[in-house]
């Protein structure tokens, strides 16, 4: 009786453990704006709801650090780069954020800074194949719209 108690203990840990794995997910942020030598705390704060809202929602999180592209030539060379640092990290998903900001003249430049568009690219980070992408204008809730809309295209 002793025999068939640990081998049912054993089982049910193996079952448990199983089930105890979480999706992994790599996000690298992308600000498309020449006039800032630096990440603007807008981009920032729309990195660290990413993080976080998908960290609550149960999935390991890393992130390449944010970025600023001047051209499509770099944003496709920071695609791979992250790409590649998704898949040697063993992550699952791979998510390229491009955050658009507001034109504004240099002489008119406002302490507040102005997401103006934000697209973003979901890929498998083992095989490099983009599953989605989508792309969000003058929204009041970036984040959001884009955690759902990534969120349920993983889950599907």
């Amino acid at each position: 009786m002793g025999k068939i108690r640990h081998l049912f203990f054993v089982f049910v840990v193996f079952l448990l453990a199983s089930n105890c794995f979480a999706e992994q997910i790599s996000f690298q942020v992308v600000q498309h704006d020449k006039r800032f030598k630096e990440i603007t705390d807008e981009v920032l704060s729309v990195e660290d709801e990413l993080l976080t809202r998908f960290f609550e929602k149960g999935f390991i999180v890393t992130n390449s650090p944010a970025v600023i592209s001047e051209s499509k030539n770099q944003t496709d060379l920071l695609w791979s780069k992250g790409l590649g640092e998704a898949f040697e990290g063993s992550s699952d998903f791979f998510v390229q954020v491009n955050i658009y900001l507001e034109e504004i003249e240099e002489s008119e430049i406002k302490k507040d800074v102005i997401i103006n568009r934000v697209d973003w690219i979901l890929a498998n980070a083992l095989n490099g194949e983009t599953i989605e992408s989508g792309s969000l204008k003058k929204v009041n809730n970036i984040s959001n719209d884009i955690i759902s809309k990534i969120n349920n295209v993983i889950k599907a």
